[in-house]
């Protein structure tokens, strides 16, 4: 999975671990970040079982934190990555937990 995100990006360096990318996209501020890791996790959904292996790492809480974002780009690459990701009934839990359906039922 992680190696996926390598190739997706290009990125020539040895690939992060799991876990080291969900401590990643658990702690960035940055909106242009954070829209190419949600949009990168939307696209790594489609292959094997990864939508599987981004829900045991945790992704699910992290990105619907997301949603609390002010820029509508991000809140379009978060919506996509939890779409696929909710095709694991496991993922729709977390995302229940998570409050996405507050977050949104907003106005």
């Amino acid at each position: 999975m992680v190696h996926l995100l390598h190739r997706l990006y290009g990125v020539d360096a040895p690939a992060p671990s799991e876990s080291e990318l969900a401590r990643l996209y658990r702690s960035q501020t940055d909106e242009e970040l954070r829209r190419q890791l949600a949009e990168a996790i939307a696209r790594c959904c489609c292959w094997g079982n990864n939508l599987v292996e981004f829900g045991n790492e945790g992704s699910v809480k992290p990105l619907v934190e997301y949603l609390a974002s002010q820029d509508p780009v991000v809140h379009r690459s978060t919506a996509r990555a939890l779409h696929q990701l909710s095709r694991d009934p496991d993922n729709c839990i977390s995302m229940h937990s998570s409050g996405v359906v507050k977050v949104t039922d907003r106005p």
